[in-house]
């Protein structure tokens, strides 16, 4: 992973596969706190950890880290949804999803309504117990659509299965200035407008052919 140069270590990262969109943005963060470390050849070097006065490490300060760290990121992507160029409805179809606010069938569960082993599962897939991430996420027909949606946008990548991760990892992708106001857009559309109508139907083709509909939008992307 590294080797010594004049006395001083030099990182040199290999992997045995190619690293996936969302891992290179994770290697870049990584990086970025090694630069601030300087290994000295002749210098015993130590452990501090910095969420702790007296930097010892313990499981409640590395807890309350990374509920902060959470929270805060949690908080950025409630925020990128309100502050998105998209209709109300959207805007709000999106927070109760990263809520977990939606009428889904584990979530009416919840609320005491009993549903038989068959009632419970996913609309779409009929395979697995409809939760809000499920549904919307890793359904196999829900993930057929988003792959579309993304083949039409001209990216390629292996999907997240939770809201806040897969709205995290969809905003990896935009680079051009002009393209960051409306890409937060297509994530809600994605939710409200093709994902939502298809869950009255039972098979891909009809999801499929309810976001053909709308491609012709595509001109957003070009303008």
């Amino acid at each position: 992973m590294g080797y010594w140069i004049n006395g001083e270590w030099v990182w040199n990262h290999s992997w045995r596969r190619p690293l996936f969109d969302w891992e290179m943005v994770v290697l870049i963060e990584l990086n970025c706190l090694l630069d601030n470390v300087a290994l000295k050849q002749d210098i015993a070097n130590r452990w501090t950890w910095k969420a702790s006065p007296d930097g010892a490490y313990s499981v409640k300060t590395a807890y309350k880290t990374i509920q902060i760290q959470h929270q805060e990121g949690y908080n950025s992507l409630l925020k990128v949804i309100w502050m998105a160029n998209a209709p109300l409805k959207s805007k709000a179809f999106g927070w109760r999803i990263l809520i977990n606010k939606i009428p889904t069938k584990m979530n009416m569960i919840r609320r005491g309504i009993e549903l038989s082993t068959d009632q419970r599962l996913c609309a779409l897939c009929k395979e697995q117990d409809e939760s809000t991430n499920h549904l919307f996420f890793a359904c196999k027909i829900t993930y057929a659509v988003w792959q579309k949606i993304y083949n039409w946008c001209g990216f390629s990548s292996v999907l997240q299965n939770d809201g806040a991760t897969h709205l995290s990892h969809h905003l990896i992708f935009i680079k051009e200035k002009k393209l960051k106001s409306i890409w937060p857009m297509i994530w809600l559309m994605g939710r409200r407008q093709h994902l939502h109508k298809s869950k009255d139907n039972d098979d891909n083709a009809q999801a499929n052919a309810t976001l053909d509909r709308t491609t012709p939008s595509s001109s957003l992307l070009t303008s």
